[in-house]
């Protein structure tokens, strides 16, 4: 998700209040004063993308709190660069150096910004200067301000250091007010060049004019190679309608000699579809909940950076970080409340333990899951005229032999019957009735009573271990998994450890019981890994003798369910019937985001806020954000697609049209962290046309009601924080009416020479060079993606 605020967001949107505000607490709570970003979601976007990452930087690095100074600040690269991560992982930060210099409270500030980057394995350093002249009041909605950067080094390019002279990439932001005219300008400018000759071999340009006081708009966007053959998109808008034209594939250094016809777009600006990307939760008395713990650290001796919050630990580094034994645990330095350093430790375990929460839902026509057979990977739709899954192969070029699963071959062969549900994000079983269960599991691996005992005995579900392959080591795991190729019978033993289990048994960790002995022994082998395998390189270390290189295997991950030894044999509870038990599961892998990692401040457990959980019914009528409960129509070729049984399939993509009836009635397991709401189902849209973006299939009206599964069944209301708006098509009758129609270039009346110079910068770009960053000695505090709460005030 980008969110794209300079081009569209203000000045091409109608912001309304949804019709169905259900809480109004008073005027002056955190409810009604909280801080809501809209931006909207169109292809012209592109033309600006870099400026927008950079407005996000500068939004979430918090220069507002230091006129003087010097501060680091974490940037989360999925919030401002659309970062892919794992959803196991948590988010990916990006460090920044900042230094902030203001000569009075009217003077310009001038921001320095020092920031590594880790996207895909490759470390990027940039330089950024920063220059405050008006603030978004001052001079809405954008406010004053211009940003320029270069890029000084990569891992990619080892060795190199640039300059602004030599870089082989650059570019500046310029957004600033014309108050006697009533009007924002923004120019952008981005640069790539050849890192050995200096030639140019790739621009973007653009420039935008908004008149605030009509409400309209003009833009034109430029993306070229280096001959300058490339695409141009451009726009006008005004009070009510959008129109858009694109050419590609032209001479964009001539606009006069371009002929062709442009792709066109004609668009209601107060018809638009939001999706709700960021919730924040509310008491009934319209105070913000706040779920506290999380902080920053650094560790090691390259102070490197990390976060631990309530999804996990983040590491700047996690090449070869643990390893079980002695190295097992790690000093790390933090702030307490009060600015001073504190030591704390992280220890580790090659595995998590999750506890299991069962509930039933009848099968309805339709209802769509995704499931693995011996042919392959398949979406299982509910046919309830003949009592079974109908399957479809996720991949359109494979055709299945079989194309049903019946409630027979699950009673034969129960694997089978286990699915997984986008629409929930839960694991499904189905026994082969006309009902299924629903998996929801919960992070127990700081249990205090399982940390608190030696060990837990424990007895397997289905599947037990291949005794000779534990711990698994690198070398076969490109060839068997944890389970094997067989099936042991249910009943395994097993023994998860607590925190201090003494001997040489490592701590909160899963062991086989492979000498059969029934009681934990030296015999018996750790269910875990023997590698461990960076998120950020890609390189494996061997737990044996810290030896490294790149990893090539499959992915290395597993489980095994289980039950309480004490409860087996009690009421209705065995091991080869335990949906009545209190049921485990222990999931371990190599990557750092498959391990558990607890906090300690000397010998007692650092208690990180655990998240808010919900079970939730969705009531189209009541709930829904969007005006009449409209339908929103999309093309995914996405194999993840929730909705993919509302959908037509042509060619290996889906055509979807999707109302909120639709889902009405559907159950969902929300998890509020203290940071958004997650849990609800969406999509990535777009094919094709290299232009995609997030849809969120159900968007909550403010003040929704949603009642906690605690035993108090606590209430809280939420409110959407940060909107995007898709555009609805409009007649293109009415874009000629209003005249804002473009059929060439030069129909636009920003001309050529308004773009932004590639050569002659508008913006200055930085002098400075790395070792004019920051020392960590002189940083004031951490700015946590825009969370400056364990920063000084000045």
């Amino acid at each position: 998700m980008k969110k794209h605020t300079l081009l569209m967001a203000t000045a091409m949107a109608v912001v309304s209040s949804p019709a169905l505000a259900q809480f109004a607490p008073g005027d002056t709570t955190d409810y009604e004063t909280a801080s809501v970003s809209i931006w909207t979601e169109d292809k012209a976007n592109d033309v600006v993308e870099y400026a927008d990452q950079f407005a996000c930087i500068v939004k979430n690095s918090r220069g507002d709190l230091f006129g003087n100074g010097e501060w680091e600040a974490l940037i989360d690269e999925g919030d401002c660069f659309g970062a892919e991560s794992d959803s196991r992982s948590g988010p990916q930060y990006a460090r920044a150096l900042m230094s902030s210099t203001r000569a009075s409270e009217t003077a310009e500030q001038e921001v320095a910004a020092f920031f590594t980057s880790t996207q895909e394995g490759s470390e990027t350093r940039f330089i950024a200067n920063v220059t405050g002249r008006q603030s978004q009041d001052d001079a809405p909605p954008f406010g004053d301000w211009s940003f320029s950067y270069y890029l000084n080094s990569s891992s990619e390019l080892p060795g190199v250091e640039a300059t602004a002279a030599t870089t082989p990439a650059f570019g500046y932001v310029d957004v600033s007010e014309d108050e006697a005219n009533n009007s924002i300008r923004v120019l952008s400018a981005d640069v790539t060049r050849n890192p050995l000759t200096s030639s140019i071999e790739g621009t973007m340009r653009s420039v935008i004019d908004y008149n605030r006081g009509t409400d309209t708009l003009e833009f034109i966007g430029v993306t070229a190679d280096g001959s300058g053959q490339g695409d141009i998109v451009a726009g006008k808008a005004s009070a009510d309608y959008y129109f858009r034209a694109e050419w590609n594939d032209v001479d964009t250094t001539d606009f006069s000699a371009i002929t062709s016809s442009p792709t066109t777009a004609c668009v209601a600006r107060d018809n638009t579809f939001q999706t709700v990307h960021k919730y924040g939760l509310y008491n009934e008395d319209g105070s913000a909940v706040s779920l506290s713990g999380g902080f920053g650290f650094s560790y090691g001796t390259n102070e490197a950076r990390g976060y631990a919050g309530s999804w996990g630990v983040w590491l700047e580094d996690d090449a070869g970080t643990f390893s079980p034994g002695d190295d097992a645990t790690l000093s790390i330095t933090a702030q307490d409340d009060d600015g001073n350093d504190v030591t704390r430790s992280l220890s580790w375990a090659g595995g998590k333990t999750y506890k299991n929460s069962v509930v039933t839902e009848a099968l309805t026509n339709g209802t769509s899951y995704l499931t693995w057979t011996m042919e392959g990977e398949a979406v299982a739709t509910w046919n309830s005229g003949s009592s079974q899954f109908d399957l479809t192969p996720t991949d359109d070029q494979i055709t299945f032999n079989d194309t049903s699963l019946t409630a027979a071959e699950v009673q034969s062969e129960p694997w089978l019957g286990f699915f997984w549900s986008n629409e929930k994000q839960a694991s499904v079983n189905w026994d082969g009735s006309t009902n299924v269960t629903f998996f929801m599991r919960e992070d127990v691996s700081s249990d205090t009573t399982l940390l608190s005992a030696t060990s837990t005995k424990m007895l397997s579900v289905n599947s037990g271990a291949p005794s000779a392959n534990l711990p698994i080591s690198r070398t076969s795991a490109t060839s068997q998994n944890y389970k094997g190729d067989s099936n042991v019978a249910a009943g395994e033993v097993y023994f998860l450890t607590g925190a201090e289990p003494g001997d040489s048994y490592e701590p909160r960790t899963l062991y086989h019981d492979t000498d059969a002995s029934g009681d934990l022994s030296t015999g018996d082998s750790a269910v875990r890994y023997d590698f461990s395998v960076s998120s950020m390189t890609g390189e494996y270390t061997d737990f044996s003798d810290d030896s490294s290189a790149a990893y090539n295997g499959f992915w290395p991950y597993d489980s095994v369910t289980l039950i309480l030894d004490s409860e087996d044999g009690t009421g209705t509870c065995t091991v080869s019937s335990p949906s009545d038990c209190t049921q485990y599961d222990w999931t371990f892998g190599a990557y750092s985001w498959d391990n558990s990692i607890l906090v300690y401040e000397g010998t007692e457990l650092y208690q990180i806020d655990d998240p808010i959980r919900f079970q939730y019914t969705f009531d189209a009528s009541e709930d829904d954000r969007n005006p009449n409960n409209s339908d929103v129509s999309f093309v995914t070729d996405s194999q993840y697609n929730p909705v993919s049984n509302l959908c037509t399939v042509e060619n290996g993509s889906s055509d979807c049209d999707v109302s909120p009836d639709d889902l009405d009635g559907k159950k969902y397991y929300l998890e509020y962290d203290g940071t958004s709401l997650h849990g609800l189902p969406g999509v990535e849209t777009g094919v094709g046309d290299g232009w995609g973006h997030w849809i969120q299939l159900i968007n909550l009206a403010d003040g929704v009601q949603l009642t906690a599964s605690d035993a108090d069944s606590t209430t809280y209301r939420v409110k959407a924080l940060e909107i995007s708006e898709t555009f609805n098509t409009s007649d293109p009758s009415n874009c000629t009416t209003a005249g804002i129609t473009v059929s060439e270039p030069d129909d636009m009346n920003i001309s050529p020479d308004n773009l932004p110079s590639t050569t002659t910068p508008a913006v200055a770009l930085p002098t400075q060079a790395w070792s004019d960053a920051p020392s960590d000695d002189d940083l004031i505090c951490t700015v946590t993606h825009g969370d400056a709460s364990a920063c000084p005030t000045n």
